[in-house]
């Protein structure tokens, strides 16, 4: 167990989406720090997209909505699909990957970390659920996120509420993911290309789970 006096919480307001990603880079080295492990939430000051490390720029982005919409975009350290970051409190995790919450591997972490982000969510009274197998999913070209459910990502009435992303270097992990707060901008998601339009319709908000 992770003892109070060595979680560090940060909690951020809006900021561009490029201090977001370079905050948490910074998090994921953990060099100079005192404190076990670190917990910080944040949200984002303009719509931005955020492409998985490995992700083509081309692939699940729409520059010319991008700048009809004003929607910034960004790569993130993480791995996974284009993310559409607007209404959404997101948070990250990060700490030693040999122990604690990291301990046993990537599926592992996921795990715990969503069993303890479900715990929270049904005590504001939100019928959510863990994805505990990859199931059939509709045929899709890769691209956004939100279009498709993975292992241990949660969902409430059968969309998608949350989901995340890990990357582990140096014997440090880092695991953040976007928790959607209102209904999901059809206009806007269409950023994400073929896939947007999906994204939307599998998505839900908190706010409308409340």
């Amino acid at each position: 167990m992770v003892g109070a006096k060595h979680l560090r919480v940060i909690i951020d307001g809006a900021l561009p989406g490029f201090l977001n990603m370079a905050i948490d880079e910074v998090l994921l080295d953990g060099r100079g720090t005192r404190y076990a492990y670190t917990l910080r939430l944040y949200g984002w000051a303009r719509p931005t997209v955020s492409l998985g490390y490995a992700q083509p720029w081309r692939q699940g982005y729409e520059p010319e909505i991008a700048a009809r919409e004003g929607i910034d975009l960004v790569r993130r350290r993480t791995g996974g699909r284009a993310v559409l970051h607007a209404d959404e409190m997101t948070y990250s995790i990060s700490g030693p990957a040999d122990r604690g919450p990291f301990e046993g591997g990537v599926q592992s972490t996921y795990k715990i970390v969503a069993a303890g982000l479900a715990a929270g969510l049904r005590r504001l009274g939100v019928p959510v659920e863990l994805v505990r197998s990859h199931g059939r999913q509709p045929r899709q070209e890769p691209g956004a996120c939100f279009a498709t459910r993975a292992l241990y990502e949660l969902t409430a009435d059968g969309r998608k509420l949350l989901g995340s992303a890990q990357r582990r270097q140096r014997g440090r992990a880092l695991q953040h993911g976007s928790l959607l707060l209102g209904e999901p901008d059809a206009r806007q998601w269409r950023v994400l290309g073929p896939t947007g339009s999906a994204a939307a319709r599998h998505s839900v908000g908190l706010a409308a789970l409340l």
